[in-house]
């Protein structure tokens, strides 16, 4: 059984997800409220494995990052009604496991929850050429290209990036000081040729040098 928290910013929209989800058969759906220490509250009284969150500004990102990056919180899928680029990119890039456009199907919408549950990132195929474009992921790297070896160290603050960790939370996964942390973040982007974390992930998923 998968347990939903359901975050609507209506109660016409909450009602119209109630009614997606409720004859999922290994659902069990609750509903909270569109603020995110509402949400920790309700999470500590009655823990979820994925949370769809519809309606969200974007102004509330950061906040949605720092829950998704805490060990025990579950899985982050959106609905989003903003479809600009950078606004994809960078829900994914702290974190937030899933995003679909507004009008996602019900099918959609329970196959993406199911997905995100299990630990997977999921996006929807209309936001495929935004995501993966040249001007959010950087290019392949041209045949004989080569950058400077990352340590072991770097290397598994890299992949915990890749997941979606803030600062924060890979500090307390490889008991580091964030300060230790931001420093290593500053080494793989300077050896990797990066100017963010999305780039970053992007470029140690092209070398190789994560695996999913």
């Amino acid at each position: 059984m998968t347990k939903v928290l359901v975050v609507a910013d209506s109660a016409v929209s909450q009602a119209g997800l109630e009614s997606v989800l409720k004859g999922v058969p290994d659902f069990e759906t609750v509903f909270g409220l569109p603020e995110p220490l509402d949400w920790i509250r309700l999470l500590e009284e009655d823990p979820a494995d994925v949370i769809l969150v519809e309606g969200i500004d974007a102004a509330i990102v950061p906040q949605l990052a720092e829950l998704a990056a805490e060990e025990s919180m579950p899985a982050i899928v959106v609905l989003a009604r903003s479809t600009e680029r950078q606004y994809l990119a960078r829900m994914l890039a702290l974190g937030v496991r899933g995003i679909l456009p507004y009008s996602a199907s019900a099918a959609e919408i329970v196959a993406a929850l199911r997905a995100a549950a299990e630990g997977l990132t999921v996006f929807h195929s209309n936001f495929q050429r935004d995501l993966f474009d040249d001007r959010v992921w950087p290019k392949p790297a041209v045949e004989g290209e080569r950058f400077e070896p990352l340590t072991p160290r770097e290397q598994e603050v890299l992949g915990l990036l890749s997941q979606g960790y803030s600062n924060k939370a890979i500090a307390a996964r490889l008991y580091l000081s964030e300060h230790t942390v931001k420093f290593h973040l500053g080494m793989i982007f300077e050896k990797l040729g990066a100017s963010s974390r999305t780039e970053a992930v992007a470029i140690g998923l092209r070398q190789g040098l994560i695996m999913l």
